[in-house]
């Protein structure tokens, strides 16, 4: 008896048409994958970095409100002292001795007169008629505009702390000016954004400020205050951007390598950018998990339909 023998054609012919359909799914099942997870993930991460901005705009509306208060501040105390009409300095310590609401928003406030000697002093008499500001900017723009400012930041003489001056100008009858009140805020101390200075970006983020001239004003690492943001050589095109103007979120890479996504923010009362440091591994991890998640699911898919009898 003959025993059949398989038609092998037949046989290659459904195992290539099998093939074939195999491959056909699993063609159209990633190009369908893979475009929409593009655009998943690259609205996830637009999604991310708004939120990122929105919240670093924020914290600067609340540093802007920060100084601002302070401003008010000095200025209702300006006006107290001008009404008061002094002709002398002698009770000018005594006064400034007896607000010590002063002390909680400043390190510091001194009384200047026109010719650029403190004359009073917060933190003690002991400086009085021996120091001269007379060259600092902070005192000669006041002076000039008989307005109150915000100084650049700079290096105290005595203490050799990195601090910025809010000013306020004390008129006499004549409307000359008879002193300033020069604040004082020290940037290395905390209480400089109070409450802001805990704020974290993920793990190692962090926050940073830089004035429009690239000096660093604000930095987790505190050797690095009053340095040009580029110091060291190594540029951050992220920063540049921003100290140029630019307002927003955009990705990076700091002076360490580390890939990031910063926001930046202008702060309306100083001539400071406000900036956000969050590593791009941290940022979008939640966007690259589901997209890992999203491949495994696609292509379980295509073998289960790939594999299914037909």
């Amino acid at each position: 008896m003959r025993l059949p023998i398989p038609d092998l054609t037949r046989f290659s012919l459904r195992s290539r048409l099998s093939a074939g359909v195999v491959a056909i799914v699993f063609l159209t099942t990633i190009g369908i994958s893979a475009a929409a997870l593009y655009f998943m993930k690259r609205n996830m991460q637009a999604t991310i970095a708004e939120e990122h901005f929105e919240r670093i705009s924020a914290i600067a509306d609340a540093v802007d409100q920060k100084f601002l208060s302070r401003r008010t501040l000095l200025k209702t105390f300006g006006d107290s002292v001008e009404s008061r009409n002094f002709t002398g300095a002698e009770r000018l310590q005594d006064l400034v001795m007896q607000h010590k609401s002063l002390k909680e928003a400043f390190d510091n406030v001194a009384f200047i007169d026109a010719q650029g000697e403190i004359v009073a002093n917060m933190n003690g008499a002991q400086q009085i008629g021996k120091i001269n500001v007379k060259d600092r900017d902070y005192f000669q723009k006041t002076v000039a505009g008989k307005a109150g400012m915000i100084s650049q930041p700079f290096k105290n003489r005595i203490s050799g702390l990195a601090q910025v001056a809010m000013t306020e100008p004390v008129l006499d009858r004549e409307g000359k000016i008879a002193y300033l009140i020069v604040a004082f805020i020290t940037l290395s101390e905390h209480n400089f954004l109070g409450e802001l200075a805990n704020v974290k970006f993920g793990k190692s983020g962090y926050m940073f400020i830089v004035n429009t001239s690239g000096i660093i004003v604000d930095h987790p690492d505190r050797s690095r205050l009053l340095q040009h943001i580029d110091a060291d050589g190594i540029r951050n095109a992220a920063a540049d951007r921003a100290i140029a103007g630019f307002e927003g979120a955009a990705e990076g890479v700091n002076r360490r390598g580390v890939h990031a996504l910063y926001a930046f923010k202008h702060i309306r009362q100083t001539n400071w950018v406000l900036g956000a440091m969050y590593p791009r591994q941290e940022a979008f991890a939640k966007a690259e998990q589901i997209e890992r998640f999203a491949w495994a699911g696609a292509l379980l898919l295509t073998l289960l339909a790939g594999g299914s009898p037909s």
